[in-house]
């Protein structure tokens, strides 16, 4: 079985949910199911861009923390100025 590399996303958001923001309360705030917040927290999945926006919104978790490093390591790689 391949390990899903975790988002630092996913670990803010870990660290986010308190007793005052529950898995439930943020679910109910984003119109998602308790479990999907729950699969974005361990990293089994990933909230969509938009639910990303809505996540920086409610916690102040950057969207693009939802990137993986591979991710970011491509989009630097398209971005990088090409030499002529």
């Amino acid at each position: 079985m391949l390990k899903r590399e975790m988002s630092e996303g996913a670990r803010q958001l870990g660290d986010a949910l308190s007793p005052k923001l529950t898995q439930k309360a943020l679910a109910q705030a984003l119109g998602v199911t308790p479990q999907a917040v729950s699969s974005w927290v361990v990293g089994r999945a990933r909230p969509s861009p938009p639910l990303r926006a809505a996540i920086e919104r409610i916690t102040g978790i950057p969207a693009d923390a939802w990137l993986t490093d591979q991710e970011r390591a491509l989009i630097e790689s398209v971005q990088a100025p090409r030499s002529a």
